[in-house]
């Protein structure tokens, strides 16, 4: 019995932390399937994950496969699905999850897809665990970094009713932002009634003091104000005359649960 455990213990440790990704391209190989597994990251750009016959000439593809399948509501763990591709990739299986998605582009599509389909699901299901597993990885990674931003907060609330020197509070915000959210750059503006300044951070480009950042009235929540990489979220600081905004910028448009972190 305690071999019997070990063992599954460790074929379930190897499919949760990415044996699950071999486990498929076995599954391929064995089959003398051609393909691309790839993982979709934004609607027309997926990252190659593995190849099996195909050598790839780039990691990263510009590619609308998702225009071939319906995009409704995932109601099942994982959902397996079978399109007509293009010239270049004749048949495209999706596997995917309530927020993942992953392709295989074929080189040659089945001559039967619902029974490859069948016999593909078994693989499917053990990708789903492993997107799972990952989901909740991510998930546990955020509540860290809000838990760290509400202890940084309650540490410096005093500081900030003594009250806190701008410039402190500036750094102390740029920080956090950095910390629990990881963009790929963050910079505090300053309004002074007339131009918008840097006051932390660094800046290729200052935007106009116009539109909301001229408003009387500032939205207190964070606003997209660029939705093409690199994605931009300017989130306003107001209190009476003092007005300041957190610019920051990702690679892609960030999740809700980053969004709900600006919020609050």
């Amino acid at each position: 019995m305690p071999e019997n455990l070990n063992e599954l213990y460790s074929n379930t440790n190897f499919i949760i932390t990415g044996g699950a990704l071999k486990t498929l391209t076995d599954f391929l190989n064995a089959r003398r399937v051609q393909a691309l597994v790839v993982e979709k990251v934004s609607a027309d750009t997926l990252n190659v994950l593995d190849a099996d016959g195909v050598a790839p000439t780039s990691l990263t593809l510009k590619d609308n496969v998702s225009e071939l399948f319906s995009s409704g509501i995932v109601k099942q763990s994982f959902e397996i699905g079978f399109a007509n591709g293009n010239n270049e990739w004749p048949g495209v299986v999706r596997i995917r999850g309530a927020n993942w998605t992953i392709y295989l582009l074929l080189k040659k599509s089945p001559e039967s897809p619902d029974a490859f389909i069948k016999e593909l699901e078994p693989c499917a299901g053990l990708i789903g665990l492993w997107q799972t597993v990952k989901t909740i990885s991510e998930t546990e990674k955020k509540l860290s970094r809000l838990s760290y931003m509400i202890l940084a907060t309650k540490s410096t609330l005093a500081s900030i009713f003594e009250p806190m020197p701008l410039q402190y509070f500036a750094s102390f915000i740029a920080d956090v932002v950095k910390e629990s959210l990881f963009p790929k750059s963050v910079v505090i503006l300053r309004d002074d009634g007339k131009n918008l300044t840097v006051f932390n951070g660094k800046a290729d480009v200052i935007p106009s003091r116009e539109g909301f950042y001229a408003s009387q009235i500032l939205p207190p929540t964070p606003i997209v104000t660029k939705k093409d990489s690199p994605v931009e979220v300017v989130l306003p600081i107001a209190e009476g005359d003092c007005r300041l905004f957190c610019l920051m910028q990702w690679d892609n448009l960030p999740d809700e649960q980053t969004m709900n972190f600006l919020r609050h």
